[in-house]
């Protein structure tokens, strides 16, 4: 109908031009594998009537009267498959306007679809599920479908972004960026500093998916491999195989033996004198006459 989509340099998009009742497509490339969820933010701008995040005149409100997603091949552009999307959550829906009816394939133009007001002039997210992740092993296209069908035309979103998970289900709703980093988000590339380069770093390691797993996955092969059965069991061989054999206790009493002869050769005399006695002490005639 004339309206103006604009990306900048925050990855926002911004509505412009003539409002009303309108599909916006928005289409954009990711390698991500095991696709689980989309999330989607309606933001506030001066710009919009009321700061938005909608571009209806009196309040800045919108509706988004029903999402859809696809994918295809990035070589195949044309063979584009439509995703099933579940699980609809989102910091706060309008009486009669929850989140769960924009996916629910139904185009009626009032009490359906997504909606904000009262809570206006703030910003705003919802998150859905991919029930079925797509399948392939190259580049993907992703293209998100927004049918704005109220009947009281006017009711645009006017700034939002996109964003995509791999994270594990059931999906947080996660409320927005924290101001600090929205703020750094929000400066043009060539306007950060040094430390906002290192604040933006610091917050993307420490809340990327991938790259907890990556840390995960590291710090899992640090840890010591468990002993091998097989290699414990020859160690404890060698250390039995490195004790001292026990002595033979006829050979004891043969080692001995040889000290005594041994002490007697060192003084003949004595202990010849001393046998000597003996066989004389022991003889019968004189155990008689004594």
């Amino acid at each position: 109908i004339g309206t103006t989509l604009k990306k900048e340099d925050d990855n926002t998009i911004f509505a412009s031009g003539k409002n009303g009742k309108d599909t916006f497509t928005v289409t954009t490339e990711t390698t991500m594998k095991n696709l689980t969820g989309i999330r989607l933010e309606a933001l506030t701008d001066d710009r919009l009537p009321k700061k938005g995040p909608g571009r209806a005149p009196g309040d800045g409100n919108f509706v988004l009267t029903e999402l859809e997603l696809y994918w295809s091949p990035a070589e195949k552009p044309n063979e584009r498959k439509k995703l099933k999307l579940e699980a609809a959550k989102a910091d706060f829906s309008q009486g009669g306007y929850a989140v769960g009816t924009a996916i629910d394939g139904s185009l009626a133009g009032s009490n359906n679809g997504w909606a904000v007001a009262p809570q206006l002039g703030k910003p705003h997210v919802a998150s859905f599920e991919v029930k079925e992740a797509p399948q392939h092993d190259g580049p993907i296209l992703l293209t998100f479908v927004m049918k704005q069908e109220f009947t009281g035309n006017n009711w645009q979103l006017g700034k939002f972004r996109w964003s995509i998970t791999n994270g594990p289900k059931p999906l947080k709703l996660n409320p927005g960026l924290p101001k600090n980093i929205t703020d750094l988000l929000a400066k043009g590339p060539e306007q950060r500093r040094p430390n906002d380069i290192k604040v933006l770093r610091k917050f993307f390691n420490e809340n990327d998916a991938s790259t907890k797993a990556l840390k995960t996955a590291l710090a899992n092969a640090k840890k010591p491999l468990p002993a091998d059965p097989k290699l414990k069991e020859l160690q404890d061989a060698v250390t039995r195989a490195s004790r001292p054999l026990p002595l033979d206790p006829r050979l004891m009493v043969l080692n001995r033996a040889v000290d005594l002869s041994t002490q007697q050769l060192a003084d003949k005399r004595l202990y010849g004198a001393q046998d000597i006695a003996w066989a004389l002490i022991n003889n019968p005639a004189f155990l008689f006459n004594h």
